[in-house]
């Protein structure tokens, strides 16, 4: 016996709801009916199908399908029929973020209705919070299966929730429409609605940012104050107006206004206008992550470190070629305390950044300006003579000028005295931030090669950290006094860091890389009275009719400065370079003049070696010393 289907006739725009899907009925055709999706695209092209009698005769059967004959096409929308929404909700063209949104929503809904089963329309913010955890983790697995969710760099995902009152306002809004007209369109935010404002007048614009400027002052006056001035500034402009006949309207703008106004100023321009232009140096700097150089002298690198070694304090037969302020504290001490014994010495190295040339070198117990400017002095001459006196067999001829120093903002390089030296020189100087190395990658990156090569070869050596070295005993492990380190520093920098192959250079040496770049010509050193006024000692000495005496030389010429010593005796500014004894020179009356050393047999010495010939002299015959340099 054949059993015979029985035929079904639903009218188009019948709403069949089954299994997840929405359906429209659009005809009739043999054994069937035609549907088509509910929800099209605005750009989407429609996609029917056939739903046969026997498709149609099993859902008949089943409680779980919705069959809504009063449903049409041309019904009024289903935000319209919300409780609460106002306006039509269009889900097709919305962004995509946005309707992913909405579908993270739905999923916390259904895992909601899973967990409390019940009314969902009624779920209240205690409820789901007191389930929050096993909501939590079906909202997650169904973000998980529909791909709803972002994974993160480590390869996780991450799904998206909200709070218990955010989830219980979404059932509220999802549960209470009926099961056929529920879609995460429903949950879809609200587009933004564009209200209109009140645009403020130019010349009201003009006058509030005139009140503004107001706030960059090293006085740091407060926003309030601000807008106090504000109040002022529109009342006068407002009176003003009256007085001169114009309608022209100046309405206080409101607090916020002023308030966002003020925070369109950049943070650069706040430092400069707030801290000052030396604050806005310290905090920002063009030299992040390095800078490049193609010629000798165009960048140089200089900045401070404090060597891993310990060293005596005591005085040896190279006292002489320390700085005088390493020779004051080491002899004197400091003004309070016990006095050192045993003392780590800061370095300061000048480093070219085209050529990874050590261009200058010195010592100090503490940063201090004094060693910046004797660095900066040996950057512009020869110094085969202090790689003589350290026991050098290579030749450290190699100078250049100044083009740009790029140091850090510590005080030592923070410093009238030492800007004003480079400035004199030629040069300018950039700063780099403090705590960043990056600033200054040359420099730092030898100080830790330095470590590694020299300071860790040494006897002596105390590791950069506490923890480097157990049981450290740094009375007993000094075995070099202070001299005697600068010069294994010097013989290290001269005849092996400039001899090795230096894979910043591309497997060249720096000294060969000195010699290349020379076909882009160096920055030339300055003369020798420009430098002599840029990074000479400063001294103030008694100009007479004779000239200038300094340690019993006499340097003058009488015939050069007739007016100035007419009236006798008196005091003037004079630049010594304690290297070149055969001119120094003076100020005076705004005017610099040169004198030359009267002794040309003492003008080919340094100061360093007339000094020792002095105490020489004084140690063998004192009467004799004081009449020759009397």
């Amino acid at each position: 016996m054949n059993a015979v289907v029985q035929s079904f006739h639903f009218q188009p725009g019948t709403l069949i709801a089954y299994d997840g899907y929405q359906v429209v009925v659009v005809g009739a055709v043999k054994g069937g009916v035609t549907v088509r999706d509910r929800f099209v695209g605005r750009d989407e092209k429609p996609q029917y199908m056939v739903i046969t009698d026997e498709k149609i005769h099993e859902l008949l059967t089943r409680l779980d399908v919705e069959i809504d004959q009063d449903f049409s096409a041309e019904a009024p929308s289903i935000a319209e029929t919300m409780v609460g929404h106002h306006a039509q909700v269009s889900f097709e063209n919305r962004s995509a973020k946005d309707k992913r949104a909405a579908y993270q929503r739905e999923a916390w809904c259904l895992a909601a209705r899973a967990v409390l089963k019940g009314e969902p329309a009624t779920y209240t913010e205690k409820q789901i919070q007191d389930n929050y955890d096993e909501i939590k983790a079906r909202a997650t697995d169904r973000q998980r299966l529909n791909a709803l969710g972002s994974t993160t760099k480590n390869g996780e995902f991450k799904a998206r929730g909200w709070g218990a009152k955010s989830i219980s306002n979404y059932c509220r809004t999802y549960f209470e429409v009926p099961y056929a007209k529920r879609h995460p369109r429903l949950l879809i935010s609200k587009p933004p609605v564009n209200k209109g404002r009140l645009q403020m007048s130019l010349a009201c614009s003009d006058l509030l940012d005139q009140c503004c400027q107001a706030y960059l002052n090293t006085a740091q006056p407060s926003k309030t104050s601000i807008y106090e001035l504000v109040k002022k500034k529109f009342a006068a402009a407002q009176k003003q107006s009256a007085q001169n006949g114009r309608n022209q309207n100046f309405t206080v703008p409101h607090k916020n206004t002023v308030f966002k106004r003020l925070n369109k100023f950049s943070k650069l321009q706040l430092v400069v206008g707030r801290e000052g232009y030396q604050a806005a140096q310290k905090q920002f700097s063009p030299t992040q992550h390095g800078v490049r150089a193609l010629k000798p002298g165009e960048m140089i690198e200089l900045d401070f470190w404090q060597g891993d070694v310990f060293t005596f304090s005591k005085q040896s037969k190279f006292w002489g070629i320390l700085t005088p302020d390493v020779q004051k504290l080491l002899k004197d001490g400091k003004r309070r305390g016990k006095k050192k014994q045993r003392q780590r010495l800061w370095i300061c190295i000048a480093v070219d950044v085209a050529t990874r040339v050590v261009l200058g070198a010195g010592m100090a117990e503490k940063p201090n300006s004094a060693t910046v400017i004797d660095v900066l002095d040996q950057i512009m001459r020869d110094k085969t003579d202090i790689g003589r006196l350290a026991g050098c067999t290579s030749v450290w001829s190699q100078r250049c000028g100044i083009g740009t120093i790029i140091v850090d903002t510590g005080p030592e390089f923070f410093n009238d005295e030492v800007q004003e030296a480079i400035l004199a020189a030629g040069g300018s100087f950039i700063f780099g931030r403090a705590g960043v190395p990056m600033d200054k990658p040359f420099v730092e990156r030898f100080f830790g090669g330095l470590r590694t090569t020299l300071a860790d070869e040494l006897p002596g050596k105390t590791g950069y950290s506490h923890t480097c070295l157990a049981a450290y005993d740094k009375e007993g492990m000094a075995v070099f006094n202070a001299e005697e380190f600068r010069h294994l520093l010097i013989r290290h920098l001269v005849d092996h860091y400039h001899l090795e192959v230096h894979d910043g250079l591309l497997g060249k040496r720096p000294i060969d890389a000195w010699r290349d770049a020379q076909k882009y010509r160096a920055v030339p050193p300055p003369p020798l009275r420009v430098r002599r006024n840029a990074t000479g000692l400063k001294l103030t000495r008694m100009l007479t009719k004779e000239g200038v005496r300094i340690c019993g030389i006499p340097f003058g010429d009488a015939s050069l400065f007739p007016k100035h010593i007419s009236q006798g005796k008196r005091l003037v500014e004079v630049r010594l370079d304690p290297n070149d004894l055969r001119e120094i020179s003076i100020k005076i009356d705004g005017q610099t003049v040169h004198l030359e050393n009267q002794r040309k047999d003492l003008a080919h010495h340094t100061m360093r070696t007339l000094m020792a010939a002095i105490k020489e002299m004084t140690a063998t015959n004192p009467k004799g010393a004081m009449l020759e340099f009397g």
